[in-house]
């Protein structure tokens, strides 16, 4: 047993179970070059749209390996649970990563197909930039702000740790 000072109540363990190292640097990075891309892209769009297509895709890229299939596969390791957001939860992490995600979806297709060699246009270069800001909304609101919680009175009770995860609070 370990001694925490202060108020015990004020402790919230959230895992249930370690993540393996390579699947959270993995993810972890994933999610770090789709914020730097994205930011780019993002600045890009107003000052030097030249490669701004490309950017966005590789963000978008990026950010569906990171968050879209890593994420999950995080998630299943420490809570035992793929996604416990929207449509399923109100994880917040979740649900920021899947807002974040679509924003980026429906800048890159404002742009087109990710080959095209002409400059965008000011509508679809307002998109990534508009998509640049949500990223930056999302990445402002605290990781496992509501995140998912292990609930140790169920586990204690005899529900299976699995079926004791809760969302949203």
């Amino acid at each position: 047993m370990v001694h925490v000072p202060g108020d015990a109540a004020t402790i919230v363990m959230r895992c249930k179970d370690p993540v393996p190292l390579p699947a959270l640097l993995s993810h972890v990075s994933f999610m770090f070059f789709a914020v730097l891309v994205g930011m780019r892209a993002g600045l890009g769009a107003l000052a030097a749209p030249g490669n701004v297509r490309k950017l966005a895709w590789i963000a978008l890229g990026l950010m569906t390996v990171g968050g879209m299939v890593l994420g999950p596969f995080v998630q299943k390791y420490a809570f035992g649970a793929h996604r416990t957001g929207f449509p399923w939860g109100y994880d917040l992490t979740d649900n920021k990563t899947l807002i974040m995600w679509l924003a980026w979806i429906g800048a890159c297709a404002a742009l087109g197909r990710p080959g095209r060699t002409d400059t965008p246009k000011w509508g679809s270069r307002l998109t990534v930039f508009a998509a640049a800001a949500v990223m930056t909304l999302v990445y402002l609101i605290p990781h496992s702000l509501r995140g998912s919680e292990l609930d140790y009175e169920e586990v204690e009770s005899g529900t299976p740790a699995a079926e004791a995860v809760r969302t949203g609070t």
